[in-house]
């Protein structure tokens, strides 16, 4: 398993992650490896996101919406 070596890393910044860590009843290890995890989800998320293919729905959302809401009145009377 890889080591990693932070150089220069703000007092202030390990302070409030020893707090995080503390609160959340881990280590700051444990801690650093969660937040960089998530770091990188996010990131590999938008790449994902931003090369997606479009979808032609054959109408813009709010008229999907609208239509939809129309099914779901006409099949309660209540709402009528």
């Amino acid at each position: 398993m890889a080591t990693l070596q932070v150089r220069n890393f703000p007092d202030d910044v390990y302070a409030r992650l020893q707090e995080l860590a503390d609160e959340q009843h881990t280590t700051v290890d444990a801690t650093v490896l969660d937040a960089v995890e998530r770091v990188i989800q996010s990131a590999e998320w938008r790449k994902r996101w931003e090369t997606r293919e479009s979808v032609d729905l054959g109408m813009d959302g709010a008229s999907l919406v609208r239509e939809a809401r129309g099914e779901l009145y006409d099949d309660h009377e209540e709402f009528a």
